[in-house]
């Protein structure tokens, strides 16, 4: 178990992260996935053990070391090249994401066609574009390779959720 010092010590430097991220503690909790009571229990010391999913969660979303909130030893943030490699990471998650992305609009893109093959065959024409086309946007304004989301990866403030479908 631990000592009053020490959970007073996490509690500190959670505060500390939070206020040195400049995230008001709904921001920070919802961030990471923790609860919002839970993060004030944190900071007010009233939690005894967080739990190491916590204190991965923390340290993963904001490259926190996982010496410095525990033991308050070592710099505050990961040495740059194990960043590097999460964000490497989560680009291949990314672009993997983009690439299955691709091939459900290249289904969609098929079936469509088939959809007004088969109406024009039976005479009946659309009044209005098909649920598949609102959906993926025109063109454009649906994302289709790398290059289009920018350098690191898509700027997510600039994207919405359409349909199921990212579009710009």
């Amino acid at each position: 178990m631990e000592t009053a010092v020490e959970v007073s010590t996490l509690a500190t430097r959670v505060k500390e992260l939070r206020r040195l991220l400049g995230k008001s503690a709904e921001t920070f909790a919802d961030e990471t996935g923790i609860g919002l009571g839970a993060l004030r229990h944190i900071e007010q010391g009233r939690t005894l053990n967080p739990g190491i999913n916590v204190v991965e969660q923390v340290c993963t979303r904001y490259g926190v070391s996982e010496k410095w909130l525990i033991r308050n030893m070592g710099p505050v943030f990961d040495a740059p090249d194990k960043m590097e490699a999460q964000l490497s990471e989560t680009l291949s998650k990314l672009n993997q994401a983009y690439q299955q992305l691709d091939q459900v609009q290249a289904e969609v893109a098929g079936k469509e066609t088939i959809i007004q093959g088969l109406l024009a065959l039976s005479g009946a024409k659309p009044t209005r574009p098909t649920q598949t086309k609102q959906r993926l946007g025109k063109g454009n304004d649906v994302v289709h390779s790398p290059l289009q989301r920018g350098r690191f990866g898509p700027n997510f403030s600039q994207l919405g959720h359409v349909g199921g479908y990212i579009a710009r």
